[in-house]
């Protein structure tokens, strides 16, 4: 996973070999996006034998707190080549003074 800013957007890369698009799920909730995907192994015939494998299969997740100033409702993702492409739009945030009434 990569983080790079710029002065108007967050972009976030995971790399992601081997899984389809439909395979990963994105969410943002309360300030967290969190990556999930599911590597499932190909069904190979009774009579295969396996002699040596490096393939890695199962579920993976990822998190991450995004920073306070992104605009939630434009995150938008696109999956190329086995990477995941996540563009997340900063918004101005102006801090309101709160006044503290004196007794």
């Amino acid at each position: 996973m990569e983080l790079k800013e710029s002065d108007k957007a967050y972009t976030v890369k995971v790399d992601a070999p081997g899984a389809n698009k439909d395979d990963i799920k994105l969410s943002v909730e309360n300030g967290v996006l969190t990556v999930t995907a599911e590597h499932k192994e190909s069904k190979s015939g009774e009579k295969d034998h396996v002699h040596f494998s490096e393939r890695v299969y199962g579920h993976v997740s990822r998190s991450l707190r995004l920073p306070k100033d992104i605009n939630g409702t434009k995150i938008a993702a696109k999956h190329e080549n086995g990477v995941l492409v996540i563009d997340i739009p900063k918004q101005d945030i102006k801090e309101k003074t709160s006044y503290i009434p004196i007794q």
